[in-house]
């Protein structure tokens, strides 16, 4: 279940835009995860789409060496490309590990002692 999360959500800011349930149940179902659950969060990113769109440029252009220039879409894209792929790694891990703690403590309400 966590693994379907954390793909769904390393998906929802993955630059596939427009494309991400379809690819996130590609990726589901070649590694066996719950397609249900995996594209369910594909949907993560919808409220902060504007924060993920900034965040993914500037995490791009700062490992590129680049300034970060908002005014040139060409200048963007390889910058926001690069960021949206290591912002989604954070975001799948991060979220994976709260779930993970979440799942553990719901599944082994005895062992919560």
């Amino acid at each position: 279940v966590v693994y379907s999360i954390m793909l769904g959500v390393f998906m929802s800011a993955s630059p596939f835009w427009g494309f991400q349930a379809l690819v996130t149940l590609c990726f589901a179902v070649l590694f066996r995860l719950n397609k249900v659950i995996s594209v369910t969060f594909t949907s993560f990113n919808v409220p902060f789409i504007p924060l993920i769109l900034f965040l993914s440029y500037s995490i791009g252009a700062t490992l590129l060496n680049q300034p970060v220039i908002l005014s040139v879409l060409g200048a963007i894209l390889i910058p926001y490309l690069l960021g949206s792929v290591v912002l989604s790694s954070i975001l799948a891990l991060a979220i994976g590990l709260i779930f993970s703690i979440l799942l553990h403590f719901t599944r082994h309400p005895d062992k919560n002692t």
